[in-house]
């Protein structure tokens, strides 16, 4: 059974752009997700097509394993937000680890040659 979750990073984020009142609205869309990941075996297959944005190495404490982490980005409100996040099959778990505006400057330059 899948679960969505966020870290305390991602919460404070929202906080910063989009006050504590917006909380909720957040926390009801992860909600959402949650149960379309339980009730349609497609969802994770959707989920997974999103771009891998950046990885990083997590280390997991007790067992000292490196992990590589693919960091993934999904969008909020149309395309004004972007959320990242983090999947881990193997214990069905969706981790949202971050959350930001979607601005001029977070697009890349196309140059023609």
């Amino acid at each position: 059974m899948w679960r969505v979750r966020w870290s305390e990073g991602f919460r404070l984020s929202v906080y910063d752009y989009l006050g504590k009142k917006n909380w909720g609205n957040v926390k009801r869309f992860l909600k959402e997700l949650e149960k379309s990941l339980n009730t349609d075996p497609e969802m994770i297959i959707r989920l997974k097509r999103n771009p891998v944005v950046f990885e990083y190495r997590w280390v997991r404490r007790r067992r000292g394993l490196i992990i590589l982490v693919h960091v993934r980005r999904m969008y909020y409100r149309g395309t004004e937000y972007r959320m990242y996040y983090v999947i881990y099959e193997d214990i069905e778990r969706i981790w949202f680890v971050g959350f930001e505006p979607r601005t001029n400057s977070t697009y890349k330059k196309k140059t023609l040659c």
